[in-house]
């Protein structure tokens, strides 16, 4: 929920508040003339534009700021960029920075202030994952994926890194690679970053893969 969704719905609230008290005020006012046996009480005119103004004005602020929001939320989704992921042609990438291999995992340098990012910061956290491909199998299902913690989408940049686990580590080893590929990932809000270990694992539970990268010894 963003913060400008929090502001309107305590407005909301605020002024749901309001209504009820004048509600109140004129309750009881009107029980007090009640109680005055024998006097003529004399109403003003229900169809002054002045007095509907002032017994109604928080419900009139209530439905504009319902509106407001209901309009903010559907402008936010409907206008959001287009996620893209690795596999759909011509695919760009300005949001990846830089990335390579540390003496103990991966890293990437990430532009977060890009605006497909942005645009879904309230759905989404980024992570990278780190794997060994040797192209036996799909992508996707590559072993061992390395996964990051979860970052927030924030204005500037996020350096996201693994460090590898020993299982990996000994994996690496025995397959004597040079290279790890790095993928960047957008994980929904919710999803835990230990519950998937492929890329296929990862794409069921909704994790959108919008890059992948070869590093080598020496970084790029």
């Amino acid at each position: 929920m963003a913060l400008t969704d929090w502001v309107q719905t305590v407005s909301l609230v605020y002024f749901g508040w309001q209504q009820n008290r004048i509600f109140k005020k004129q309750n009881e006012i009107f029980a007090a003339q009640g109680q005055q046996g024998g006097q003529v009480i004399v109403l003003p005119d229900k169809t002054s534009r002045l007095l509907w103004l002032r017994r109604y004005w928080p419900t009139v602020i209530m439905g504009l700021l319902f509106l407001i929001t209901a309009y903010d939320i559907y402008d936010r989704h409907h206008n959001a960029a287009p996620i893209v992921e690795f596999d759909a042609p011509n695919q760009p990438i300005p949001m990846v920075q830089s990335f390579g291999l540390r003496t103990d995992g991966c890293m990437m340098n990430i532009n977060a202030s890009d605006p497909i990012l942005m645009d879904h910061k309230d759905e989404y956290d980024l992570a990278i994952g780190c794997f060994l491909y040797d192209q036996a199998e799909d992508v996707l299902d590559a072993p061992n994926l390395q996964v990051s913690q979860l970052y927030d989408i924030r204005t500037g940049k996020v350096i996201a890194a693994v460090k590898f686990s020993q299982q990996f580590n000994d994996y690496r080893q025995q397959t004597h690679a040079t290279g790890i590929h790095i993928a960047l990932l957008l994980v929904p809000k919710g999803v835990r970053n230990t519950q998937f270990a492929t890329l296929r694992q990862a794409r069921a539970l909704k994790v959108r893969i919008l890059t992948l990268a070869l590093a080598q010894s020496g970084g790029h």
